[in-house]
């Protein structure tokens, strides 16, 4: 025993494996050649046993769905939403009408009808029949005909709560599962409506046949109700030719000149016979090629075993030093994932790598999502109050206070009008952020004309910006939001002129925007507290053009980098605001704007 103990010892990893896996392949031979006698001898006894247990399997899962069905519809029809909507007196949706009830209504009832519905996927759609009214909610529009209703209605049992199922003439693929809503929201339990559920009985076959990995030799199906057919497989088993025989068994048939295995059962919930069909040619080819498979594999197997252990300690060496390269290359910061290899282990070591690779790319999606996902909230803010009014409306208007202005010549007010068109057809315009310098001094102008008019000698605005900065871009409605902070918190504050000076400073590498005033500036408690909260007034409310310093110092960091600032503080005569602008990243935005 310890020569044993010791050989084994000195043995390498390599032989190792060789000493465990030949004696082990040699044994396992045998035994599934001796095995393999034994399946062959009882395989025909089970291919009964086995077609029945997959039969049953399927009629199981496919009352299964049926009884989930009954639940969904259950849920709808005692739902407070759906018992509110239709109940007998207003407001209800028993007929449509163009109020905020009825809608409020409609919408909990649909809401409703969408969640149950998304708890099976076997469901197609849900409707509510209730008066001349017929709501809908499902994957495909499907009329249902006035001849096909009143089958339906009729069908009913009457004071009956249970579900009652439907189905059209053959061939069909859906059922149709009818049952009455009953008044629970009063208690009297009549009947307001009438819920529909379509329930695709091919599709939930289909995906049984196709996805149960114990359903094999590529079977057929067909589902009678009576003498009436539910579903049939007409590639295998065309009607005409299709013969079953009374209650539950097995027999062969033959079926457009193929012999085919058949099992027959009945069932007891729904009163439906289930027929499944198999070849023989594919039952019994099978078990011809596996003979011939047993016996090829238990000559080869000694051989594969060795070329297998040659390659296993390499492979399992191999994945140890890709997860230490990618864990440095993670560590360097580089998160991009790499393309898989096209060789495909299936061990533990490979899940490990994948799972690995998974991860560093949930964490590169996650920094990208989050950098988009701010520009979209910034962007969607300001969108929510454009579409609050027709912008054609509100241009073709105010163009005609201008020419009215024209005719009884008062320009001022037709100055105005003019500018307020230009300033809003420039805030609504979805164009990618950030905008061009240039523009922005002529929507600043716009906006100061329209102020000069209310504030005239009070307000004095200088604006030195020059030629190399006009072409720079900025956050969109910068200066106008920056020009308004100071109006609110300088001119407003105090009796005398309000002396508003901008200037843009072109630098190599930073674009710098200064806007002061000589207003009697801002707390000093206040620019401790919040550097940019200048835009709300002592009384919470908010000021500005709905911007706001504090979303612009956002949208800089957001479109150009973290390094990009925007800077409050008090001169000493007034308030002076500067953004700060890294150019190198000027461009990104551009490139990687989600709308575009």
């Amino acid at each position: 025993m310890r020569r044993i103990i010791g050989f084994w010892k000195g043995q390498n990893l390599k032989k190792k494996f060789l000493l465990i896996t030949i004696p082990s392949a040699v044994f396992s031979s045998v035994v599934i050649m001796a095995a393999a006698l034994l399946i062959f001898q009882a395989y025909e006894k089970s291919v009964y046993n086995m077609t029945i247990q997959n039969l049953n399997l399927i009629i199981r899962h496919i009352e299964t769905e049926l009884r989930e069905v009954d639940k969904v519809s259950m849920n709808i029809i005692t739902d407070p939403a759906v018992q509110r909507a239709l109940k007998p007196d207003k407001p209800n949706v028993r007929k449509r009408e163009v109020s905020l009830d009825y809608l409020r209504l409609a919408q909990g009832m649909y809401q409703v009808m969408r969640d149950q519905m998304q708890r099976n996927s076997t469901i197609i759609s849900v409707s509510i029949f209730v008066d001349e009214e017929w709501y809908y909610e499902g994957n495909t529009r499907r009329s249902l005909n006035a001849s096909l209703l009143t089958d339906i209605k009729e069908g009913i049992p009457k004071d009956s709560s249970k579900i009652f199922w439907y189905a059209e003439s053959y061939p069909t693929d859906h059922l149709y599962g009818v049952r009455s809503v009953k008044d629970l929201y009063y208690h009297t339990f009549d009947d307001e409506a009438i819920l529909v559920v379509e329930y695709d009985l091919k599709g939930s076959i289909t995906s049984l046949l196709k996805n149960n990995a114990n359903v094999r030799y590529s079977p057929g199906m067909a589902v009678l109700s009576g003498d009436n057919y539910l579903y049939s497989d007409f590639e295998a088993i065309p009607k005409e030719q299709l013969s079953l025989a009374d209650g539950s068994g097995y027999d062969a048939v033959s079926i457009n000149g193929h012999k085919y295995f058949m099992a027959c059962l009945d069932t007891s919930d729904y009163g439906w016979r289930y027929a499944f069909f198999i070849l023989y040619d594919n039952l019994f080819g099978a078990m011809r090629l596996l003979k011939c498979f047993f016996l090829v594999m238990a000559m080869v197997m000694i051989l594969i075993s060795v070329l297998y252990c040659e390659k296993l300690t390499a492979l399992i060496m191999n994945r140890f030093t890709y997860l230490m390269r990618r864990m440095r290359t993670v560590e360097e910061g580089n998160f991009q994932t790499e393309a898989k290899n096209a060789i495909r282990q299936g061990d533990e070591l490979e899940v490990v790598c994948e799972r690995f690779e998974k991860m560093v790319g949930h964490v590169d999606q996650l920094i990208q999502d989050n950098y988009v996902k701010q520009m979209l909230i910034h962007e969607n803010q300001l969108k929510v109050l454009q579409n609050q009014i027709n912008p054609h409306f509100l241009f073709n208007t105010l163009q005609t206070i201008s020419w009215k202005a024209r005719e009884s010549r008062q320009e001022t007010i037709s100055y105005i009008a003019e500018a307020l068109g230009k300033l809003l057809r420039y805030t609504l315009k979805e164009e990618n952020d950030p905008a061009i310098l240039e523009e922005e001094v002529d929507v600043l102008m716009n906006y100061v004309t329209i102020q000069k008019t209310r504030y005239a000698e009070r307000l004095v605005i200088d604006v030195d910006i020059p030629e190399s900065a006009k072409k720079q871009k900025v956050p969109k409605l910068v200066l106008q939001s920056l020009v308004e902070n100071a109006i609110k918190h300088g001119l407003e504050a105090m009796l005398e002129p309000c002396h508003i000076h901008i200037c843009v400073l072109d630098e190599a590498s930073v674009l710098r925007i200064l806007v002061s005033d000589n207003g009697p500036g801002i707390d000093p408690n206040v620019l401790e507290e919040e550097p940019v909260a200048g835009a709300c007034a002592d009384d919470g409310r908010p000021v500005g053009c709905g911007i706001g310093l504090k979303n612009i110092r956002l949208r800089l960091k957001l479109l150009f980098g973290e390094e990009s600032e925007l800077l409050l503080y008090n001169t000493g005569n007034g308030t002076s605001v500067e953004v700060c602008i890294v150019k190198e990243r000027s461009c990104l935005p551009d490139e990687t704007n989600p709308s575009g």
